[in-house]
Order: C-alpha cells, then sequence, then structure tokens
C-alpha cells in the first residue's frame, strides 16, 4: 500500500491526475490506468496479473474452485489395499476413469469382491491437492 501512495505522489508530481483509492484498493485497474497515463508498454500490469493468478494457484484456491484431477489408480489401489486388509478377501476396485472433484465433494467407486459381492466406496476429496478418503457403503 505504501508503494501505490508513494508512486501515486510521484506521478502527481509529473503531472498526471490518479485516483489515490484505485491505487490502494484496486492495484489492477490502477496499473491499467497508470500505463495508459504514462503511455508506457501494458506488460507491469499484464505480468502482475499473471503473478496473481498463479499465487492464487499456489494457495489451492483454483484447485478448490474448479476441481482437482483425481489419480483414479492410486484411488482404486488404496481402497484395495484396505478392504483386503479388514476383510481378508481379494477385491478389485473400479472407479471413473476421469474424475475432477472441488474439495468436499465425492465420488464413487465399484469394490467387487472374490465372492461375487459388490459395494460402493464413497471417496471424499479432502484438499487441493487431491489428498481424499474412502467409506465403504
Amino acid at each position: 500500500m505504501a508503494l501505490s501512495v508513494q508512486d501515486v505522489r510521484r506521478l502527481r508530481a509529473a503531472g498526471h491526475a490518479v485516483p489515490t483509492a484505485l491505487a490502494v484498493f484496486l492495484v489492477p485497474a490502477y496499473l491499467f490506468v497508470r500505463q495508459g497515463k504514462v503511455r508506457q508498454t501494458y506488460a507491469i500490469p499484464i505480468v502482475w496479473c499473471v503473478c496473481f493468478l498463479v499465487s492464487l494457484g499456489g494457495a489451492g484456491i483454483i484447485e478448490n474452485t474448479i476441481g482437482v484431477q483425481m489419480n483414479t489408480d492410486i484411488v482404486e489401489q488404496e481402497i484395495r489395499t484396505g478392504v483386503e486388509q479388514q476383510l481378508g478377501m481379494a477385491v478389485t476396485v473400479d472407479c471413473p476413469s476421469s474424475v475432477s472433484v472441488r474439495t468436499g465433494e465425492s465420488f464413487q467407486c465399484v469394490v467387487t469382491g472374490s465372492d461375487g459381492s459388490a459395494a460402493m466406496a464413497d471417496v471424499t476429496v479432502q484438499n487441493g491437492q487431491g489428498e481424499f478418503v474412502w467409506r465403504l457403503q
């Protein structure tokens, strides 16, 4: 914020009128207005916006908004291992091949025992990194 206010002062001293509130509260808009006033390239506001979006991705915000592409091979393996340890029975697990799920949402996999019995495993995504928990139904 201090840098934005200082930049506004410098621009005003150079004869360019820019609103301080815009510089403090809407940085991307301010950068585009600033570049237009001083007739410079729009590279700085574009780079700022790209970096901001990349930082959102690093914080998991994008994954939690649009979903995480799940590696269902790993999900199947973890469910298979868990069920076999709990029940002492060989099973096959079949999950959808392409799943994109937001945090807190679920999808289901079919668990089939060697004796032909079948159950559903409810898989719930825990975070933007794709960590999950599963439960037989």
